[in-house]
């Protein structure tokens, strides 16, 4: 039987906790939904918290009730814990298999991110491909998917993850790509015309000229 400590959120595990420390006081939220012209940081620092929110709260691994022990930099090992109950269960009143895959491709996301020198301030984790064998199903109350680095190239990471119960008792097999991305610098808002001072305006900055409407007689 195995056991771990309490579980640890995955935007903790990548590094976004160092991402909301650089976060300036002044950084309006943009849930306040406030139109504000903000500096190239302020942006990134918006990113940021927008990235920490989503990784903390993903509805699907919250209905599976994934859970993980806090891995260290330089880990390449990741293990994820899931319950056998009936939220993942399919037709044939066990495990889905898409739950399983669920499981694994977390799993793979953690290792990558903790196994390789993974920037989060600067990059994203997706899967490229996986591949996975069905071979039986759980016996006990508790399933795992250990996942191991294989391979870690600059932008490819290969990856191999078994899926055991508490008894490992082997019930699949994958083997996964996940691919590093860097992250889109965010698209500068458009700029009011209404909103230049004419004395700071550039007299080369080409300008909008007014369309005329052609009248109509009666």
């Amino acid at each position: 039987m195995r056991s771990g400590p309490t579980p640890t959120r995955l935007a903790d595990l990548v590094g976004l906790e160092r991402e909301a420390a650089r976060v300036p006081e002044n950084t309006p939220d943009p849930a306040d939904g406030a139109a504000t012209s903000v500096t190239d940081d302020e942006a990134a620092a918006q990113a940021a918290i927008a990235r920490r929110a989503a990784a903390d709260s993903i509805p699907l691994h919250e209905l599976l009730g994934l859970s993980w022990d806090r891995p260290n930099k330089g880990d390449q090992v990741a293990t994820i814990r899931m319950p056998v109950r009936p939220e993942a269960f399919g037709f044939t009143a066990n495990l889905h298999g898409g739950a399983i895959a669920t499981m694994v491709d977390l799993a793979c996301a953690l290792v990558s991110a903790m196994g390789t020198d993974f920037d989060s301030e600067a990059e994203s984790i997706v899967t490229s491909d996986m591949h996975i064998r069905y071979l039986g199903t759980p016996r006990t109350a508790m399933v795992y998917a250990r996942a191991e680095i294989v391979r870690a190239g600059k932008t490819l990471i290969v990856i191999g993850c078994e899926v055991r119960d508490e008894n490992e008792h082997l019930l699949a097999t994958a083997d996964v790509s996940m691919m590093r991305v860097a992250i889109r610098k965010p698209v500068p808002a458009a700029v009011d015309p209404a909103a230049v001072d004419p004395a700071t305006a550039d007299p080369a900055a080409p300008t909008e000229q007014p369309t005329e409407t052609p009248s109509t007689r009666d």
